[in-house]
């Protein structure tokens, strides 16, 4: 799963599992996502791999 640069908003956090579309509020509620910056203007978070472990873990899921 690509997640450098992947910009998401808060609604994207905001689903309950039924709803989900992505699993991306799922890896961040996990702790396999983390959030590195956040641009007020947009509202927007900037995701990345907290470590090279769960980065290295990700990419041979």
């Amino acid at each position: 799963m690509d997640i450098e640069q992947k910009s998401v908003g808060v609604d994207d956090f905001d689903v309950s599992p039924e709803q989900m579309t992505s699993a991306l509020p799922l890896l961040y509620q996990s702790g396999y996502l983390t959030i590195k910056k956040y641009n007020p203007i947009l509202q927007s978070y900037q995701l990345d791999y907290p470590n090279k472990e769960v980065r290295v873990g990700i990419a041979h899921f």
